[in-house]
């Protein structure tokens, strides 16, 4: 597991450092850098930063470098990365971080589009699940026919638990070697299309196949993991995550614009990372070292949420 990071000059982070945890809520405003906080651990694994546009219309490419800050170009990116008792890997030759980090396991951010999960896939394929939840279908299929249908079934009991109005989890026939999920719920006679459930429901059925699959990433890095799920849900969505992701050996990170799942970690405030901007800069804090500074002056007794949404967790500009 990765216990800390330190970064330098990587997109609008100049100089940032974190505790990271076996599940780490990243919060923050838009435009913050929470997103590129989740993309600093893809890159590493991809060992490229992509392309972007200047002023005079120049498209510098970094190749096979970490991009850097944009007030920063000329400087390298540099990091430190602890993972528990092992020696820190530190920025040195591109392309062995990947096999020194994520033992050469492709790490991806998952920002789950409920379309794709829903859409009808061609069956039979080893293709892994796409950052966008395209494969699910593809999963689901592999682990019903295939010789994992006790993952299949984790999966559909999963679901019934979250949503009690779901009886069966299936797959359709599309034509032409392609299957699309569907479900069928109490008091319906007949399955219900995928493409006919909730974004929220497809959502949770995409995040229970990311975690039950086969083989999941050691690193599971999950954008608005909350999008469009009812918040009722989030104490127990949280909660099954965080067992399941030591059950399986997966790490979680994954950010949220809603504050209310915040409460979800009142009592492990030091899981949750502030995300904000600094003179052009994003930086670092932890939840609970805020915290600590407030009992400090006079104690806390609002719930996280409130306390995030009153601005009381903000630094003062």
């Amino acid at each position: 597991m990765l216990t800390r990071v330190e970064i330098r000059n990587y997109r609008s982070f100049v100089e940032a450092e974190a505790v990271l945890k076996p599940f780490t809520l990243v919060i923050g405003a838009n435009g913050a850098g929470k997103t590129n906080f989740l993309r600093f651990f893809r890159d590493v694994c991809a060992g490229s930063g992509g392309t972007f546009r200047s002023v005079d219309g120049a498209h510098p490419n970094f190749g096979n470098r970490l991009m850097p800050h944009l007030n920063h170009l000329d400087r390298p990116t540099t990091l430190q990365i602890e993972r528990g008792e092992l020696p820190p890997v530190k920025m040195g030759q591109e392309g062995v971080l990947n096999s020194m980090v994520f033992q050469g396991r492709n790490i991806d951010l998952f920002v789950i589009d409920p379309d794709k999960v829903s859409a009808a896939e061609k069956v039979g394929t080893d293709e892994p699940i796409g950052s966008r939840g395209s494969g699910i279908a593809q999963m689901l299929d592999a682990l019903k026919t295939g010789a994992r249908e006790d993952l299949f079934n984790e999966i559909e009991s999963s679901f019934r638990e979250f949503l009690p109005e779901v009886e069966k989890l299936s797959l359709a026939s599309a034509g032409e070697g392609r299957k699309s999920i569907q479900v069928t719920q109490r008091f319906v006679k007949t399955p219900i299309p995928g493409t006919m459930l909730s974004d929220g429901t497809r959502t949770l059925l995409a995040l229970l196949t990311l975690i039950y699959q086969p083989s999941p990433p050691p690193l599971l890095l999950l954008e608005d993991v909350d999008h469009s799920i009812h918040p009722r849900l989030f104490e127990d969505l949280i909660g099954f995550f965080r067992e399941k992701a030591l059950e399986r050996d997966v790490q979680v990170i994954a950010s949220t614009h809603n504050p209310y799942l915040l409460d979800c970690f009142q009592e492990e405030p030091d899981s949750v990372l502030l995300v904000e901007k600094e003179n052009g800069a994003s930086t670092i804090r932890c939840l609970g070292d805020e915290l600590t500074q407030l009992k400090k002056h006079g104690g806390v007794s609002q719930s996280l949420s409130k306390l995030y949404l009153s601005g009381f967790l903000s630094k003062p500009s």
